[in-house]
């Protein structure tokens, strides 16, 4: 059951992220603010697209993975295509990309998280309110 959970887990990120690229893409990205120093648009913008690829990545890596062991790949009580046919070798090597995309994620998260808190609690330049849903 756990797997199952974790299988469709990763669809849900998959279409959420694919709907928030969509969104993105239709609405564009918000602007900077005028605060941030050169370098720290660039680190917040490579954070920021990292940090989306890395999260296609692992579902799709794991979804690929799942379908080569010859798994079947769930989404709640539905079974989605394999769109791979099996392939051990190539199943181990996914599941390794699986894996460090995880922790792509992880760090990119953490890179994030420390971003977030500097401009909140040390720069207190508004960022924060940007990201805020409450504005």
């Amino acid at each position: 059951a756990l797997y199952k959970y974790h299988k469709t887990a990763g669809v849900l990120v998959l279409g959420l992220m694919l709907f928030r690229i969509a969104l993105r893409l239709r609405l564009g990205a918000p602007p900077k603010l005028e605060s941030l120093t050169p370098q720290e648009r660039i680190l917040s913008t490579a954070v920021q697209h990292l940090l989306y690829l890395a999260l296609i990545a692992l579902p799709v890596f794991g979804w690929l993975a799942t379908a080569a062991g010859g798994f079947p790949v769930e989404f709640f009580n539905w079974t989605l295509p394999g769109l791979i046919g099996k392939d051990k070798a190539l199943s181990e090597i996914l599941f390794t990309l699986h894996g460090l995309a995880a922790l792509a994620v992880m760090l990119l998260l953490g890179l994030h998280i420390a971003g977030a808190l500097r401009h909140w609690l040390i720069k207190r330049d508004g960022v924060m309110r940007r990201m805020s849903l409450f504005g």
